[in-house]
């Protein structure tokens, strides 16, 4: 306890001092770029009386906000040191990306050229890549970014969407598909996500209009050229973006770029996938797991059809996949995340346990009982598994009661198939768990004991 203190009370501090060390520089610079000339041409380049060309002012990272972790991309990241103003043709560099924007700017980030930001077995999401290892911040005004677009042309690889709320299940996806050839996912571009949420809700417009007028999708257009610039024709890229108002450009990205697949990975009900088919046409659709491979192209399907990849919080295995009628099975994935999840936890200190159960929360909880019942139901496993599994989750973490979870057994004979009960039961296997039909319990040191 005193040491977990300890350690908040040190964040705090580091960040506190990162603000101070913020300000401190902003000032100063304020200072310099009003006597060296830096603050008049800025003023106007986003004014747009700039006749050098010179309009994109290029930055050095000298340090970055510690625990930025998941928050949403902003340039309060960076603390930046004005290095000089440029062409903007300095943006279409290959190790430049896109990491923000708002109503009036987008910020870039360059990153080493010796570094592959689309690495995601080493960053899970590609803004964290970006956050980690940039070493420059290029601001450009939107009204120069918009021309640029059409210089750039629309994208010349093949393209899929994959849209997706919470842990769906996508970053499984990712893995897959980043171990095709010719393949990459760009996972988490937040500067969609920022587009979306940053830029809409500071219009005093109706989100609605705003969202169908002419400047929204020039920007869409523009971040989705720009991201895929230095595609090839012979690859095939994956875009996994996520966010409140993700549904709201699935149609927009439909009508914008008709050649390019559709992916909707959801898990909040069959009805919203369908909605989503409905509205965009989407070619391929995921619901809670189900991976619908069928018009995707060949030489992704083979591959993926051989194999899955699972991660689950750091703990990532190589699992056999099961297809019917061209589906993955939809229990079985969910089957996968769950003893992911359980074996996770149970493999995790004490002190770990306590930061994993809120990420394992709406798994466990009453908020998606049709969900996780039908999957006991499918393969005859009681339902007081998933009780057990919650109360003895908060009993460990919030009481420091010591992990019983003696009920967490098989109670009924397997209902399922013969083909599925022996693709789940070599799961499990990998796991060094007993199959579906062993009745087991867990002792104290929490090894696994058939009943």
């Amino acid at each position: 306890m005193v040491v977990d203190q300890f350690k908040t009370f040190g964040f705090v501090l580091c960040q506190l001092l990162y603000f101070l060390l913020k300000l401190v520089t902003s000032l100063l610079q304020q200072i310099l770029h009003r006597c060296n000339g830096v603050a008049a041409h800025r003023k106007r380049v986003f004014a747009d009386t700039d006749t050098t060309g010179q309009v994109a002012e290029v930055s050095r990272v000298i340090a970055r906000l510690p625990g930025i972790g998941m928050s949403v991309a902003s340039h309060s990241h960076f603390l930046c040191w004005h290095e000089k103003f440029t062409d903007i043709h300095y943006i279409l560099k290959p190790n430049v990306t896109l990491y923000f924007m708002d109503s009036s700017q987008a910020v870039f980030v360059e990153n080493p050229i010796d570094v592959n930001i689309y690495d995601t077995k080493k960053y899970p999401f590609f803004f964290i890549a970006q956050r980690l290892s940039c070493v420059k911040v290029i601001t450009v005004p939107m009204s120069d970014l918009l021309k640029l677009s059409s210089r750039i042309g629309d994208p010349k690889c093949s393209v899929g969407w994959i849209l997706h709320m919470t842990r769906c299940g996508s970053t499984a996806v990712v893995q897959g598909l980043n171990a095709v050839p010719n393949c990459t996912v760009v996972s988490e571009s937040q500067d969609l996500l920022v587009l979306l949420s940053e830029i809409a809700m500071k219009q005093n417009v109706n989100f609605n209009d705003y969202l169908t007028s002419s400047t929204f999708r020039e920007i869409l257009t523009f971040s989705v050229r720009f991201i895929l610039k230095d595609f090839s024709k012979t690859e095939f890229a994956c875009i996994k973006t996520t966010g409140s108002f993700s549904y709201c450009i699935v149609s927009l990205i439909a009508d914008i770029f008709p050649d390019h697949k559709l992916v909707s990975m959801h898990r909040d009900g069959l009805a919203t996938a369908k909605s989503m088919w409905r509205m965009c046409n989407a070619h391929v659709g995921l619901n809670a797991g189900l991976f619908v491979f069928n018009r995707l192209p060949t030489k992704l399907t083979k591959p993926l059809q051989k194999f899955l990849f699972v991660i689950s919080n750091g703990l990532m295995t190589e699992v056999e996949s099961y297809f019917y009628n061209g589906e993955l099975n939809l229990y079985v994935l969910l089957f996968i995340q769950w003893v992911t999840n359980i074996v996770t936890f149970l493999r995790a200190s004490p002190s770990m346990r306590g930061k994993l159960l809120p990420i394992f929360h709406d798994d466990f909880q009453a908020d998606r009982p049709q969900v996780m019942l039908k999957i006991c139901e499918y393969f005859g496993i009681s339902g007081e598994h998933l009780s057990a599994c919650a109360q003895a989750m908060e009993g460990d973490s919030q009481a420091g009661t010591p992990l019983d979870l003696k009920l967490l057994q098989t109670k009924v004979p397997w209902k399922g198939d013969e083909q599925t009960l022996i693709v789940c039961n070599s799961i499990l296997k990998r796991f060094n768990l007993p199959d579906i039909n062993t009745k087991f319990r867990f002792d104290s040191n929490l090894q696994i004991e058939a009943m």
